[in-house]
C-alpha cells in the first residue's frame, strides 16, 4: 500500500488500517455511524486493492444497511436513528464508497 493511496483515503475522511492480508477502511457517516468494511486483498497490489473496493461497493445495498440497524433496534442496541435518518445515511455512505472508488481510479495509482 503506497502512501499516495492512504493520502487520498484520508483526504475523503476515511482511516486506514493494513494487516498482513487486509485492509480495513474505517469513517464515521453523517448520523454518526462508526462504519468500515474490509478488503481481503494483498495491502501491497494497488490494482488489486482497487478491484476489491469496487466489488465491495458494488455489492453495498443501503437498503440492506437499514434493515440491519433495525433489527439491531429491535433487538435493544440503543442510539439507532429513525427510519429516515436511517436511510439517507446509508444512501451517503454508498455516496462516500463511491467517491473512493473514483479518487482512486483517477489518481493512477496502479
Amino acid at each position: 500500500m503506497n502512501n499516495k493511496f492512504v493520502d487520498i483515503c484520508e483526504q475523503l475522511g476515511w482511516n486506514v488500517i493494513k494487516y498482513d492480508k487486509e485492509i480495513e477502511l474505517a469513517q464515521y457517516s453523517p448520523a454518526g455511524e462508526d462504519f468500515s468494511f474490509i478488503l481481503v486483498c494483498d495491502p501491497n497490489d494497488a490494482e488489486e486493492i482497487i478491484s476489491e473496493l469496487k466489488d465491495y461497493y458494488e455489492s453495498f445495498e443501503p437498503e440492506e444497511h437499514v434493515v440491519e440497524w433495525i433489527d439491531a433496534k429491535k433487538n435493544g442496541v440503543r442510539g439507532v436513528p429513525d427510519l429516515r435518518t436511517l436511510l439517507d445515511d446509508a444512501e451517503q455512505i454508498d455516496a462516500m464508497i463511491r467517491e473512493l472508488v473514483l479518487a482512486l481510479e483517477k489518481s493512477n495509482i496502479h
